[in-house]
C-alpha cells in the first residue's frame, strides 16, 4: 500500500468511523461502510429542507433508513466521502489539494445487476417507464434523465425526416415553409421536453434539484454569512464576478468588427467580379464567392 493510499484511509476511518480493508495485492484498499454509516438520514433531510421533497423524512441525522434503492445506497457512500466534514462526509475532493494524488471517487457497482438490466434493455426498442424507474433504481435519476431525453428526441426526429423529404422533393431551395415547419417543431419538442421532464422528476423526488448549489473545490469565498434557516453560507461579492464577466465584453467587440470586416470583403469582391472582371472562370468565382457569402 502506498503512502498515499494509507493517509487516504486514515482520514476515511478519522472522519466516517469506518475501518478498511486491503484487497491482498492491490497497491489501494477497499473501504467497508456498515450499513448504519450508509443508510444515514443527512441527505434525505437536506432534501426535504430545500423542497425537494414534501414530507420530513423523520428519525435524526443519526436514524438508519433502509434505502429505497440500489442507487440511493452509491449515492449515499458518495456523500460520505465527498461531503464536507460538518456535513458528516470526510470533504476528499479527487485533483484539488490535498487530494491532488485522487483522481476520482466511483462506489463499485452490483455487476449482476448491471448485466441483467443491460440484458433487458438490449430487447426493447422503446422504454417504457417501468425501464426508466429500473434505469433509475440502479443508475440514478441523472442516467435515467439521459435515456428518457435520447428517446423522447429520437422518437420526435420522425417529423423533421420527413418534413425535410417533402422539402426537398416538392420544395423550392430556401423555402419559407419548411423553415416555419422546423421552427414550430423545435418549440414544440422543447415544450413537451419541459412537460416529460418535469412528470419524471415528480415521479422520482428529484423536482428543484438542480437549484441547489453546490461550492466546487476550486471556488474561493471572502466571507461566510449564516442565513434565516442557520445554514452557512459562502459569499463571493457580485460587483467582483460582474467584473470579471465582463472582461469578455472587449473580445466579443473585436470578434464582431473582425467578422464584420470579413463579410465587406467578401461582398466587395463579389461586387467586382460580377460587374467588372470580365475574365476566365467569371462564373465559378461569382458562385463560390456567392457560397461563402451565404
Amino acid at each position: 500500500m502506498t503512502k498515499h493510499c494509507w493517509y487516504l484511509c486514515k482520514r476515511l476511518e478519522t472522519c466516517l468511523a469506518i475501518p478498511f480493508t486491503s484487497p491482498g495485492t492491490w497497491s489501494c484498499p477497499w473501504t467497508i461502510c456498515p450499513s448504519t454509516k450508509l443508510t444515514g438520514n443527512l441527505y434525505r433531510v437536506k432534501d426535504w429542507l430545500y423542497a425537494i421533497t414534501k414530507n420530513h423524512p423523520g428519525g435524526t441525522a443519526k436514524t438508519v433508513v433502509s434505502a429505497a434503492f440500489e442507487a440511493e445506497d452509491l449515492l449515499s457512500m458518495y456523500h460520505l466521502v465527498n461531503w464536507r466534514k460538518e456535513l458528516g462526509g470526510a470533504g476528499i475532493t479527487p485533483g484539488f489539494p490535498p487530494w491532488e494524488n485522487v483522481t476520482s471517487i466511483f462506489p463499485l457497482h452490483n455487476q449482476g445487476a448491471n448485466r441483467a438490466l443491460l440484458a433487458h434493455l438490449s430487447t426493447r426498442v422503446f422504454l417504457e417507464p417501468a425501464d426508466l424507474d429500473r434505469i433509475r433504481d440502479l443508475w440514478g435519476a441523472k442516467v435515467a434523465f439521459y435515456f428518457a431525453f435520447i428517446q423522447t428526441y429520437f422518437r420526435s426526429l420522425a417529423f423533421p425526416c420527413a418534413a425535410g423529404i417533402f422539402a426537398w422533393a416538392f420544395l423550392p431551395k430556401y423555402s419559407l415553409l419548411f423553415a416555419l415547419l422546423i421552427g414550430v417543431w423545435c418549440t414544440v419538442f422543447l415544450e413537451y421536453w419541459k412537460i416529460k421532464q418535469t412528470d419524471l422528476a415528480i415521479r422520482w423526488n428529484t423536482r428543484g434539484v438542480g437549484d441547489l448549489k453546490v461550492n466546487r473545490p476550486q471556488f474561493r469565498y471572502e466571507q461566510e454569512i449564516i442565513d434565516s434557516a442557520g445554514r452557512v453560507r459562502h459569499v463571493f461579492p457580485r460587483w467582483k464576478r460582474i467584473v470579471r464577466q465582463l472582461v469578455v465584453v472587449p473580445f466579443v467587440l473585436i470578434s464582431a468588427l473582425f467578422l464584420g470586416i470579413l463579410i465587406a470583403f467578401v461582398f466587395t469582391i463579389e461586387t467586382f467580379i460580377g460587374e467588372a472582371y470580365e475574365g476566365p472562370y467569371k462564373f465559378y468565382l461569382v458562385s463560390t464567392l456567392r457560397n461563402v457569402a451565404e
